[in-house]
């Protein structure tokens, strides 16, 4: 799959990428770090007095998948354009492949949403609304992308900022929301594994 070639190039490229800019690596790696501390320590006091050791293990996975999505994400964002040369990754297909994937995330979202929407909190319930909203924006701009030259336009346009024009800013930002947005799916099925076994506790121990 083309979508999986062009991340498996830009994470085999970055090392490069970031030795030529090594303050931006070791900015990129303390806020990975400090994200990570941030989520651990969450995470074990969320968990903290879950009796189903399961339900413990599954949820403080989360957020593991979570900063190496975060990662990927920040990776994409600062090399995508690395890629722009090769046309497989401007080609129709490439984008239709982000769309079915994204398409595929915005359902589970949905089903999610549908779930929880009488037991959850209102902000739980938005969060979720938010996602969906967010998908289809990736779809919509995947899909301009797809069937007109407006990609390699948008790389040619503004200013210079940092290296790089404007437009080739917004591009990398679209792919990196898109790959995050697609990689997700990871934390969503872990979410919902955690939320079944958690069921499953609450059951046993109504018994």
């Amino acid at each position: 799959m083309l979508s999986v070639n062009y991340l498996i190039d830009i994470v085999k490229n970055c090392p490069e990428y970031f030795s030529d800019h090594k303050i931006l690596a070791i900015v990129l790696g303390v806020l990975t770090l400090i994200l990570l501390l941030i989520n651990i320590i969450g995470a074990i006091s969320f968990t903290a007095d879950l009796p189903n050791k399961s339900s413990k293990t599954l949820y403080r996975l989360i957020p593991f998948f979570r900063i190496i999505t975060l990662a990927l994400g920040s990776v994409v964002f600062f090399t995508a354009d690395q890629l722009a040369g090769n046309s497989d990754y401007t080609s129709k297909r490439f984008y239709i492949e982000f769309i079915i994937a994204t398409v595929v995330v915005v359902l589970f979202h949905s089903a999610v949403l549908k779930k929880i929407n009488s037991i959850a909190d209102e902000n739980t319930t938005n969060d979720t609304a938010g996602q969906i909203i967010e998908g289809i924006i990736i779809v919509i701009a995947m899909a301009i992308f797809a069937f007109t030259k407006l990609d390699t336009k948008l790389t040619d346009f503004g200013p210079k900022l940092f290296s790089k024009k404007l437009g080739t800013w917004i591009m990398n930002g679209l792919m990196s929301l898109t790959i995050g947005y697609v990689l997700s799916i990871i934390q969503l099925i872990i979410g919902f594994m955690y939320g079944k076994s958690l069921g499953n506790t609450n059951k046993q121990n109504k018994r």
